[in-house]
């Protein structure tokens, strides 16, 4: 939670300095490249978070070797995939910003930014799959901790570069010291925790590659489908609209998602545990795996309802003394509706992460599917009968939200309740002895009396999800 919370706090401060360093419509720019860059991610193959779950279940099992097989295998995995990406966009970079409508001063701009920024994306892929792998040896709160830290530094670096006169290469250069800091000290904590250096050849292994793609495809699926929302709307955007309305999109759902962040930091721990569990055999994990769900879920409803109300209520104000003159009616309007779109989501994280953390990649992919026909449906339907607008893009983001959030719902509630549902064993006592486990939802205080607002939260679980939740 305090590490969401530093994070949320290093955007309220580094959103503004970019805008008044920049402008709105530089910052667009840099924003319109990372949209194109985020192509890129078809060369991650999904396999950062492939890497976390596998990574998990080694860790399960006692299988050290395992563990230092995999994060080399798919650290150069990610080297070579990544790199032939950057290489095919850009031979295509010229069509590419034709689409979108950049040219002139700005297509000269992004065509000196593209190799540097796509080096650094490479980089990245590489930065991210070691931290992911962090996370998966049981230590998600180094993980955040490091990728917390760096953040910070990155943001600090890029406003003394452009306090100092720098233009929007301080952006990159920012990003370049970031993940540079963690390079450094992921690879101290990873020798630290497996006894030893971890880059040797010895250590690539086909056989983890082929699982590594495997489980991997279908977050690949994920990441293709999830161009058709953030980068689709912000080119789309670009070209109808301008680029300085490409930051006021991205600061509308950057400051929703991070009130969605908040409320999601408890959860995310959901996955590798459940892949943890999952990994090993004990008839009890299901009810345990499918009590945990419901909790993470009333919870989600019970502490995120008021929460997301009031700043609905109050966003107005809460933009105004963020950003003063630059919060513009179209940002106000788009952050109502995305901040309502965003709390849609958060009801379905708990349900997401059990299904990444059983494995079940289809229903991941599924639900991204549908949150992505949902924002390009709803895009193209604004397109033919009115013109497109940030709201307009904001809206297809957050009813795509929430298709996708019943789907993971009713898929979780499906995989739970099957027979063959894998179990915990030894990692029981995490949940308690297996005759403790409740069949139905129980929020317990520290006295061991149910919590207040128990019935009133199953109540309105029930009217939103139905029989769903009841057979979940």
């Amino acid at each position: 939670m305090i590490v969401t919370l530093v994070r949320g706090s290093v955007m309220l401060v580094a959103y503004p300095l970019y805008l008044r360093y920049l402008g709105a419509e530089r910052y667009g720019l840099w924003l319109t490249l990372g949209a194109l860059l985020s192509l890129a991610q078809l060369g991650n193959l999904g396999i950062t978070t492939a890497l976390t779950k596998l990574v998990s279940e080694c860790r399960g099992r006692g299988d050290h070797e395992g563990v230092v097989s995999y994060i080399f295998t798919a650290a150069t995995a990610l080297m070579a995939s990544g790199s032939a990406m950057i290489l095919l966009l850009s031979s295509l970079r010229q069509p590419l910003l034709h689409v979108i409508g950049i040219y002139g001063d700005h297509a000269r701009i992004v065509a000196w930014l593209f190799p540097i920024a796509g080096a650094l994306t490479v980089y990245m892929f590489v930065i991210e799959a070691l931290n992911a792998s962090v996370a998966g040896l049981g230590r998600m709160d180094l993980s955040n901790y490091l990728d917390c830290g760096a953040r910070f530094a990155g943001v600090v670096i890029s406003a003394t570069l452009l306090s100092r006169g720098w233009g929007i290469e301080a952006l990159p250069m920012g990003t370049f010291c970031t993940y540079f800091i963690m390079n450094a000290v992921v690879i101290r904590i990873l020798r630290t925790r497996l006894g030893g250096p971890v880059f040797r050849w010895r250590h690539w292994r086909l056989d983890r590659m082929r699982s590594l793609l495997r489980l991997g495809g279908g977050m690949l699926s994920a990441s293709v489908l999830g161009m058709l929302i953030g980068p689709l709307n912000k080119a789309f955007i670009s070209r109808y609209v301008g680029l300085g309305a490409v930051s006021t999109y991205e600061l509308a759902y950057s400051a929703a998602m991070q009130f969605r962040a908040v409320g999601e930091a408890g959860i995310r721990a959901l996955m590798p545990e459940v892949s943890r569990l999952g990994s090993q055999r004990d008839p009890g994990c299901r009810n345990a795996v499918r009590t945990l769900t419901r909790r993470a879920l009333l919870l989600t409803v019970a502490l995120g309802l008021p929460v997301f109300l009031t700043v609905f209520a109050g966003s107005g104000i809460l933009l105004k003394v963020w950003l003063g003159s630059r919060a513009t009616v179209a940002l106000q309007h788009s952050f109502r509706i995305l901040i309502a779109g965003t709390f849609l989501g958060l009801l379905g994280a708990p349900c997401y992460y059990t299904l990444v953390g059983l494995g079940n990649v289809r229903a991941v992919v599924q639900a991204y599917a549908a949150w992505a026909v949902t924002n390009l449906v709803t895009v193209g339907i604004g397109l033919t009968m009115w013109k497109m607008s940030v709201a307009l893009a904001a809206s297809g983001c957050a009813l795509g939200m929430g298709v996708a959030t019943v789907y993971v719902i009713w898929a979780a509630a499906r995989i739970t309740n099957q027979p063959d549902l894998q179990a915990c064993g030894p990692g029981q006592q995490l949940f308690g002895a297996a005759e403790t486990i409740q069949p139905k939802w129980s929020i317990i205080s520290a006295r061991g009396t149910r919590w207040p607002g128990y019935a009133a939260g199953h109540r309105l679980l029930g009217r939103v999800a139905g029989r769903t939740i009841e057979d979940l």
